[in-house]
C-alpha cells in the first residue's frame, strides 16, 4: 500500500513538472520567435506619480474597435490590427478568414477586450 501511494505521488509530481515545463517552453518560444506589437495607451486617471498616486491606463481609442463592433464581437475570435512603422498596432477589421496583408497581425478578441 505504501509503495502504491509513493508511486502515484511520484507520477503526479512528474506530470505536474512536465506540464509546467511544457508551458514555460511554449512561452519562451513565443518570446524568441514572436513579433513585438505595441499598443497605444491613454491615461484614464492622470494623477501625478510624484504625489504618490498611480496612473491608470487603458487602450487608446484608435487601438480598439468602435463600440458598435465591440458589441458584436464574440468572446473568442480575432481582430486584425495593422502595425505602423514604429510597430504600434491600430484596429483595422474583424477577422473574416481572408489572408493577412503585409503589416497586419491577428490578435485574440479576448485579449483586446480584457
Amino acid at each position: 500500500m505504501k509503495v502504491l501511494r509513493s508511486t502515484v505521488l511520484l507520477a503526479a509530481l512528474a506530470a505536474i513538472l512536465a506540464l509546467t515545463n511544457w508551458t514555460i517552453l511554449q512561452k519562451r518560444m513565443v518570446m524568441t520567435d514572436g513579433t513585438p506589437l505595441l499598443l497605444a495607451l491613454r491615461p484614464v486617471d492622470p494623477l501625478s506619480l510624484m504625489q504618490g498616486y498611480y496612473m491608470d491606463l487603458a487602450l487608446a481609442p484608435e487601438t480598439m474597435p468602435p463600440a458598435a463592433i465591440i458589441a458584436q464581437l464574440p468572446y473568442t475570435g480575432f481582430a486584425i490590427l495593422t502595425r505602423d512603422d514604429k510597430g504600434v498596432g491600430r484596429f483595422v477589421r474583424i477577422d473574416d478568414g481572408t489572408v493577412l496583408k503585409a503589416g497586419e497581425v491577428a490578435v485574440r478578441t479576448a485579449a483586446l477586450l480584457a
